[in-house]
C-alpha cells in the first residue's frame, strides 16, 4: 500500500479564501451549541428545540449566532448581583 500525497498548499490559506468568498465560519464560536446539540441533552424535537431556544433568546439568557452554514448559540454572561 503506498503512502498518501501529502498536500503541497496551506489548508489555512484555503480557510481564509472561503471566508472571503462565502462567509463560510469554520470555526465554532467559543462556548457555542447548535440546535441539534441542545435537542439531544434535552430530549425535545428539532422543532421543539428551536421553539425553546427562541424563548430563551427573546429572554435574553441565550444568545443566538449566525455563522455560515451552522447557527449557534451561547449562554450569554449575566451580571453576577
Amino acid at each position: 500500500m503506498s503512502p498518501k500525497p501529502i498536500p503541497d498548499f496551506d489548508w489555512g490559506e484555503v480557510d481564509a479564501a472561503r471566508l472571503k468568498v462565502d462567509g463560510a465560519s469554520l470555526v465554532r464560536p467559543s462556548g457555542a451549541f447548535t440546535a441539534a446539540e441542545y435537542a439531544t441533552k434535552y430530549k425535545f424535537s428539532r422543532s421543539g428545540s428551536k421553539d425553546s431556544l427562541i424563548k430563551l433568546v427573546k429572554a435574553g439568557v441565550i444568545e443566538k449566532i449566525e455563522a455560515f452554514p451552522a447557527s449557534y448559540y451561547r449562554v450569554v454572561k449575566l451580571p453576577i448581583k
